[in-house]
C-alpha cells in the first residue's frame, strides 16, 4: 500500500514509517502540503491508499485535512490519529480513529476492516435494480421475487 503520514511531530511520523516497512510510507509535517500531495498524487495516477493524519497540528487540524480530502472523487482511506480519547466523535469524517500510542499492526487491521466495509458498500451499490412495474407488464424484465407473474 502507498501511505501518507501527516503529522507535525516528525519523530512520531518516522516511527510509524519504520513500523510499516512492508508498505511505501511517505511523511509530511505540514497539513496544507499534505493535502496538496494527496491531490497531486491522484492527478499523477499514483494515489495514496491510506492517509494517517494527526488530529492536533498547527494550521489545519486533522478534521480540516480530512474535510478537504473528502471532496476528492475517490478519497483514500482516512485514519485520524490522536492522543486524546475525545476525538472518537471524529468518526463522522474519518474512516477510523487510532488513539496514540498504538502499534503498527493496529494500522493494518484498521485498514483491512475499512477496505472490507468499503467493498461491501460498493457491492451493495451496484446490485441490479428490480424491474419497474411497467417493464413487468410489458414482459421486459424479470419479476422481482415479491411480484408474481400472471399464469396463462
Amino acid at each position: 500500500m502507498r501511505i501518507l503520514v501527516i503529522d507535525d511531530d516528525f519523530l512520531m511520523a518516522r516511527s510509524i514509517q519504520r513500523g510499516l516497512r512492508e508498505h511505501v510510507v511517505e511523511i509530511e509535517t505540514d497539513s496544507a502540503r499534505g493535502v496538496a500531495r494527496v491531490m497531486n498524487a491522484s492527478a499523477d495516477i499514483e494515489p495514496f491508499d491510506v492517509v494517517l493524519c494527526d488530529f492536533e497540528m498547527p494550521g489545519r487540524n486533522g478534521l480540516d485535512v480530512f474535510a478537504a480530502l473528502r471532496s476528492h472523487i475517490e478519497p483514500p482511506i482516512l485514519v485520524l490519529m490522536s492522543g486524546y480519547d475525545d476525538v472518537v466523535d471524529a468518526l463522522f469524517i474519518a474512516d477510523a480513529v487510532l488513539i496514540k500510542p498504538f502499534r503498527a499492526g493496529e494500522i493494518g487491521t484498521t485498514v483491512d476492516r475499512i477496505k472490507a466495509r468499503r467493498s461491501y458498500a460498493q457491492t451493495r451499490r451496484i446490485r441490479p435494480m428490480a424491474p419497474t412495474t411497467a417493464e413487468i407488464r410489458r414482459g421486459d424484465g424479470a419479476a422481482p421475487p415479491s411480484v408474481a407473474r400472471p399464469t396463462k
